[in-house]
């Protein structure tokens, strides 16, 4: 699976308000997927053409 790295304050949130709410993400566009099963995990306009920015 594809993991992005994250800060220990960031796990300092209840369940009930991790559950519940969307990733936060800076970008126009993301797409999360589970290498093993190939399935999306999470998409926002995954269909939207970015230029990669260096």
């Amino acid at each position: 699976m594809l993991a992005v790295p994250f800060a220990p304050q960031a796990v300092a949130k209840t369940a009930a308000t991790t559950a519940a709410s969307q990733p936060e993400i800076a970008s126009g566009s993301a797409m999360i997927v589970d290498l093993n099963t190939n399935k999306v995990i999470y998409s926002n306009h995954p269909d939207l053409v970015r230029r990669l920015l260096q």
